[in-house]
């Protein structure tokens, strides 16, 4: 019996040299340790490479934009809004009836007070912003993809356009209005990632505040919080339930921008400054006029958003595939429908006269300084039709 053991066991004895002892689970468990730690130093490398290359982006945008900072002279409109800053109280400057946001007109006067050259002063809030929504934007698209090549892709879109490019160094509102944007767009991802009503709460009342900000913020928002709620809703049987939580965080929302439009917005509107964007406002006269319109101040938004292509219809076409593409995530579904209610509304918007789209340029759309606050959400799903293939 000894011996047929010993016959037994010495093939393994003779094999491993070291009695029953396998140095294979060892091996592989190092093999394993090897792989883990050249990942982990791929994707620091990878994260540290999409850092320093959005990095550069920006410091080339910042040094070529720079040349038209300080200028001899403001626009006559730049040079409206820049007068408030002259006011001695800043309770005064952001109740007087502007073309600008109260938050706009408040961080002016501050930095009117920060900065001693008058025109840098106030050049620097639309810089800044322009500036900081390249690394914005490229963060977004990595957080829904997961792809940082996209992110650096999408960072130099931005970065290149001309009609941001150009209003950064405009005493204007609307490239601010960009970084509301993407501010609430990443607010956005954050809410739909992981459902809380702290979390639902605390976009609420952000999209509160940020009306002061950005006019057309409201859009967004309103659509963030929209799906939100619904997302809330469940079906038992025949019985149709909704989280009380965050229906009455949407109550809450609507009702607080009530007051707002009532006490704070209402009585800055300007009915001249309205007349003069007409040419911005849907016509609800007839099917074809309404029709013409959103085809004409659609396609121009969509060419002013997005760079220029051997074919016209190619960068649009990723737009609409990079729509689809969210729609058929699962986890991507609410942003899909915030981003879909949220090009609604601002159509309704326009519609009821609350704010213009593609105005101010007639007969030249892509050309319309209202619509850059939406150009963050068409470049995000330009570059999300790119990822899908």
């Amino acid at each position: 019996q000894r011996r047929a053991s010993q016959l037994w066991y010495s093939p393994i004895q003779n094999e491993n040299c070291s009695g029953f002892s396998d140095p294979r689970p060892t091996q592989a468990l190092e093999l394993y340790d090897h792989h883990s730690v050249m990942a982990n130093r791929e994707a620091t490398m990878s994260r540290w490479g999409s850092i320093v290359a959005v990095g550069a982006i920006m410091a080339r945008t910042a040094w070529t934009r720079a040349s038209g900072l300080d200028p001899r002279s403001f626009w006559f409109d730049d040079v409206y809004v820049a007068s408030l800053t002259r006011l001695d109280s800043l309770a005064t400057a952001v109740s007087v009836p502007a073309p600008a946001p109260p938050g706009f007109v408040g961080a002016l006067w501050i930095s009117a007070r920060l900065v001693s050259d008058p025109e840098i002063a106030l050049q620097l809030i639309p810089f800044l912003s322009a500036l900081l929504t390249i690394p914005l934007l490229a963060y977004l698209v990595v957080a829904v993809t997961g792809n940082r090549a996209l992110g650096i892709l999408s960072a130099g879109i931005l970065a290149l356009n001309a009609n941001s490019g150009h209003y950064s160094i405009f005493v204007k509102p609307y490239v601010p209005d960009q970084l509301s944007t993407l501010v609430l767009l990443l607010v956005a991802v954050w809410v739909f990632r992981k459902r809380e009503s702290s979390r639902l709460v605390a976009a609420a009342l952000l999209g509160v505040v940020m009306v002061l900000w950005s006019f057309p913020s409201v859009f967004l928002s309103a659509a963030l919080i929209t799906v939100a709620t619904l997302g809330t809703v469940r079906r038992s049987g025949s019985v149709v339930m909704i989280g009380w939580s965050a229906l009455w965080t949407a109550v809450g929302f609507g009702l607080l921008l009530g007051i707002e439009y009532l006490f704070v917005l209402s009585p800055r509107a300007n009915a001249a400054h309205k007349n003069a964007w007409l040419d911005g406002f849907v016509p609800l006269e007839s099917f074809a006029s309404f029709w013409d319109f959103l085809a004409s101040s659609g396609w121009g938004a969509l060419q002013g958003a997005l760079p220029s292509t051997p074919y016209a219809w190619l960068a649009p076409s990723l737009v609409a595939v990079g729509l689809i593409w969210l729609l058929t995530r699962r986890e991507h579904r609410s942003l899909a429908v915030c981003l879909l209610l949220f090009f609604v509304a601002i159509v309704v918007g326009s519609a009821l006269h609350l704010y213009p789209i593609s105005g101010g340029r007639p007969g030249a759309p892509e050309l319309s300084r209202t619509d850059l606050f939406s150009y963050p959400a068409t470049i995000l799903l330009f570059t999300l039709g790119i990822h899908a293939f």
